[in-house]
């Protein structure tokens, strides 16, 4: 076969197959779980904790039950609540938390928040953190870029 047959052939198969392609693709659906504004504080000077706080967005018919998140990073994770009691912060081990379909929970320190301890390794701000939701609908991956420390 020469060169140019097969170039010939080539081309009506791509042809083919891309408009193969464009009669019988499956439509992109809607994410059944959204996560935004994931972001990991650094550190605090000779501290091995911090927070992450981001928006979970709960697309799917059912509720979404969070029970933790992982990451290479840190070695153990816990799920808070901060109360504000006599003008403190009081924080509070919490299971899990629940969010309803079509509703978005708001993940932050000053409310449901994750803490994670024992971190493996110095985090840069800027740098972006593969991490896992854990869930009762399975896993959820994510991107967490670290940032400055602040309690907003």
């Amino acid at each position: 076969m020469s060169k140019k047959n097969f170039l010939i052939i080539m081309a009506i198969l791509i042809i083919t197959v891309t408009f193969y392609l464009k009669q019988y693709s499956i439509p992109q659906q809607k994410t059944v779980i959204e996560v935004g504004n994931a972001l990991i504080f650094k550190p605090q000077e000779n501290s091995n904790m911090t927070a992450i706080k981001m928006d979970i967005h709960n697309n799917s018919a059912q509720k979404l039950i969070i029970t933790g998140i992982k990451s290479s990073i840190f070695t153990r994770s816990m799920l808070h609540h901060t109360d504000f009691k006599s003008g403190k912060r009081v924080m509070s081990k919490l299971n899990s938390i629940m969010i309803k379909p079509g509703a978005t929970q708001i993940i932050s320190p000053n409310g449901v928040h994750f803490m994670v301890f024992d971190l493996k390794r110095d985090v840069n701000i800027g740098e972006l953190l593969p991490m896992v939701l854990t869930s009762n609908q399975g896993d959820i991956k994510i991107i967490v870029k670290v940032i400055k420390f602040t309690l907003h």
